[in-house]
Formats: C-alpha cells, sequence, structure tokens
C-alpha cells in the first residue's frame, strides 16, 4: 500500500476543520484518522487491480429510458483469492422497469466467458414468443434476448467494454430499442479508460523473466545446466512470467521453474493445492509433507518406482505470489533442497 503523504495528511486536517465545528482536539483527531482511514482504503483498493465500485456506481445514469433511478448501490466482495467489483442501478415507474449491472470481474476475468455463454458462440434463435441473437453494437460484441411472457415483454442487453467489463442491461415491459439508447448514452469510455489502467498496472507489476532468468542457477551441485528459457504470457486475461532450466548429470535430472503468478496469484490456491491442507504421509514407496522453507510455505514428495527410478519434487510459494518449482528425476531429495539455497529470495521478497 502506498504511504499517504504528509502533505495529504495536512490537506485532510484542513479539510476536517472545514467541514464543521469541532469541540475538541479528540474529536479532531478521530475525524483526521477516518479521512485517513478512508483513503487508504481506496487506495488499497485501487492497487489490488480491482475497479473501485464507487468509480463504477459513478457511471449508472441517474434516469433511463424516462424511468428515475430508484436504488444505486456497489460492491466488492472476494473469497479464497478472488475478488470482482460491481456496480447495479434500478429504474421504474408503474409497470415499467429497467435493472443496469457494471461488473469488473476482477481476478476471475479469464473465466468471465464461461458465466456468458454469448461470448462463447453465435446466437441467433427465433420463436413465436421472442428471439435472442448476438451481435456487434458500436463496435463491440453484444447479445440481446426478447421475450413474451403473458402480457409482460422482457428485453436483455449486454455487451463486454475493453475485453474486460460486462455491462448488462435487463427491462420489463421495456422495448429493445430502449436500452440500446440507455447503453449508448452510458459513458463507456471512461470504462475503456478504467481498463487501460487496470491493465497497465497489472502489467508494469508482473516482473520481467530476464530477471526471473537471471536466479536460475548456473550448475547445481554437479549437475550442469543444459538450457534455460523464459516466457512472459497471457491468455483470458491472465498473465504470468516465468524462467525455466534443465540441468543434467548422466541420467539425473533436475528441473526449476521460477514463476510470477501475476494476475493468476490470487487463484494460487487452486494452482498449489497442498496449500490448503497440511500433508504428512509416509509408505515404503516415499513420502510427502508440506513444511515451511524460510518461513514460506513449502511441500516436498519423494517416490520410488517399481523399476528403481526415483521422482522428487520440492514447491515453495513466496508472498503467494511468486511459485518455486524443482523436479528431480533419479535425484535425492537433498539435491532439490541444495538447488532451493542457491535462489536468492531476497529479489522476490523486495528485502536488501
Amino acid at each position: 500500500m502506498r504511504r499517504l503523504s504528509l502533505l495529504s495528511i495536512l490537506l485532510l486536517l484542513i479539510g476536517c476543520w472545514l467541514i464543521g465545528p469541532i469541540s475538541s482536539q479528540a474529536q479532531i483527531w478521530k475525524r483526521l484518522q477516518k479521512k485517513v482511514e478512508e483513503a487508504a482504503k481506496q487506495q488499497a483498493e485501487e492497487a489490488d487491480g480491482i475497479a473501485d465500485f464507487r468509480k463504477l456506481k459513478a457511471l449508472l445514469p441517474e434516469e433511463a429510458a424516462g424511468l428515475p433511478r430508484v436504488r444505486a448501490e456497489g460492491s466488492k466482495g472476494g473469497a479464497f483469492g478472488i475478488r470482482t467489483s460491481q456496480a447495479e442501478g434500478l429504474y421504474e415507474a408503474g409497470d415499467r422497469r429497467i435493472r443496469i449491472q457494471i461488473i469488473d470481474p476482477g481476478t476471475l476475468q479469464g473465466f468471465a466467458a464461461m458465466g456468458y455463454s454469448w461470448m462463447q458462440q453465435d446466437i441467433d434463435r427465433e420463436d413465436e414468443d421472442g428471439y435472442e441473437r448476438t451481435l456487434t453494437l458500436d463496435g463491440r460484441r453484444a447479445y440481446e434476448k426478447f421475450a413474451r411472457y403473458g402480457g409482460t415483454i422482457e428485453t436483455e442487453l449486454a455487451t463486454i467494454v475493453a475485453g474486460r467489463f460486462i455491462v448488462n442491461l435487463e427491462g420489463e415491459n421495456v422495448p429493445i430499442e430502449s436500452l440500446r439508447d440507455v447503453l449508448r448514452q452510458m459513458d463507456l469510455a471512461a470504462l475503456e479508460e478504467m481498463a487501460k489502467e487496470l491493465g497497465a498496472a497489472a502489467e508494469a507489476e508482473l516482473m520481467d523473466f530476464r530477471v526471473l532468468k537471471a536466479m536460475l542457477p548456473e550448475a547445481i551441485d554437479g549437475f550442469e545446466r543444459v538450457e534455460a528459457s523464459g516466457e512472459r504470457s497471457s491468455a483470458m486475461g491472465f498473465r504470468v512470467s516465468r524462467a525455466t532450466a534443465t540441468y543434467r548429470d548422466g541420467n539425473r535430472e533436475v528441473r526449476l521453474t521460477i514463476s510470477d503468478m501475476g494476475s493468476m496469484q490470487h487463484l494460487m490456491g487452486f494452482a498449489a493445492v497442498w496449500m490448503q491442507q497440511e500433508i504428512d504421509r509416509e509408505d515404503e514407496r516415499g513420502y510427502e509433507r508440506t513444511m515451511r522453507y524460510k518461513g514460506f510455505p513449502a511441500y516436498e514428495k519423494f517416490t520410488r518406482g517399481e523399476d528403481g527410478s526415483t521422482r522428487a519434487q520440492l514447491q515453495v510459494v513466496v508472498r503467494s505470489r511468486y511459485m518455486i518449482e524443482l523436479e528431480g528425476m533419479n535425484v535425492a531429495i537433498e539435491v532439490l533442497r541444495a538447488a532451493l539455497d542457491q535462489i536468492d529470495l531476497s529479489r522476490l521478497t523486495g528485502e536488501d
């Protein structure tokens, strides 16, 4: 979290005086503290790569298709490292109603398309009760639906902005043309700019794979490094940077990978399921267990095959973001531990 500057605190203090009469120094401090906490909270929300729901809420129109806004709300939720943000407005008069949602899938943006089938396929269906179809609306992929239920008309219009934000409009006794007009009147350009800012912050935060590659040891306990590579990749809104090296000594091999999970770091618990539990198992063929390595969660596993070959695994998660994975064929677990000791973790933690 960015620290508030002395100037920011001073301005906040002045603002406290301007708000209204204050009867004691205790009240001054209490109000100042509240303002600082609110500013810090907003900074934290902006820093975590998720849109501030207050900014989304500000994009909800005051009226829609002639209907006054009767409710506006926003929220940011999260569990198991998954975070989303959204704002919603309700507009109604008589039997006419419109609901508008602006959604930032946040850490789920790579999976957002799975929840909206129209993003994955072309749709064009029609019967006596209505229709649904995908289309291009003002240069953006969109979906619209019209249906009659008795004497009620239900309409829906949705689009995706900047490959990230989902804007969804649902109408009751409101024609689809009116929903289109409402969507066109919304400030979607502001969403596009917001997506750029959030995306730029995430890209800047992702560690260059060349830095990760430079952390790979030249040799490991008699093993010669035979290849090393690095890459930055992205798909479905997820970005990852990683470097990998392979070390060999005869029929013995060690593979080492250092990954910056980037926008996937909030799903680390799924990538390393052992982080969700404590493990300590052993039998005649080997063992596996969770532990701590220099204070970080770690996991190691050793198995012996019927043909006498062995396989060793060692994983460490640093700052819930970086994953270090070592895998050895026909090597003792001590070899992987020695390799891990050669990695300068301070370059991942930011410590000297």
